[in-house]
């Protein structure tokens, strides 16, 4: 029975000094959730920043460099480390269709389908210098996108998103359908 004693204490001790220690990392790693204000990153990556993405299953970052635990991020960057998450639904990529928010517009009815590279004029109205098939977004790149103006030109516009459903692109609205 002495010989049990001892024995048993051990087989006990590891099993308590793993749960303290997983409790304590989890209380001393300090990070910053980054809130998505933008276009995103692309399916199964994370944002950390304004232009950087991170694999899903290496969502923390400091310094451009993506690790699996905000442990490993803490130990090699101190506070700086960012947590990223998805995009909530709307913000990835456009993807879905969209339509001109505008009033007194002759684009008004104009309605756009993005499919995550390209928009293309679903519906115009009859006055609109927007035809049916027409691509009018592309290239989109962390908070701007390539907009095609009524001359035919392309320029670079600010993307800014009002909850899933509601985008500002160039100072122009959309309502997502």
């Amino acid at each position: 029975m002495k010989r049990l004693v001892p024995f048993c204490i051990l087989l006990l001790l590891p099993a308590f000094a793993c749960k303290k220690k997983d409790t304590t990392l989890d209380n001393t790693c300090p990070y910053v959730l980054y809130s998505p204000s933008g276009g995103g990153c692309p399916a199964g990556q994370v944002q950390v920043s304004g232009s950087g993405c991170c694999p899903d299953n290496k969502p923390f970052a400091c310094g451009n460099v993506c690790y699996t635990t905000c442990e490993e991020a803490y130990q090699n960057c101190g506070s700086n480390v960012i947590k990223g998450q998805p995009a909530t639904s709307g913000n990835t990529l456009l993807s879905g269709v969209w339509k001109r928010n505008t009033l007194s517009d002759p684009c008004e009815d104009l309605m756009i389908s993005y499919d995550g590279s390209e928009g293309r004029v679903s519906a115009a109205g009859g006055t609109c210098c927007y035809i049916v098939n027409e691509v009018v977004w592309q290239n989109l790149s962390g908070d701007y996108i390539q907009v095609k103006d009524c001359s035919g030109s392309f320029q670079t516009s600010l993307l800014t998103f009002n909850g899933n459903d509601q985008v500002t692109i160039g100072g122009i609205p959309y309502l997502r359908q």
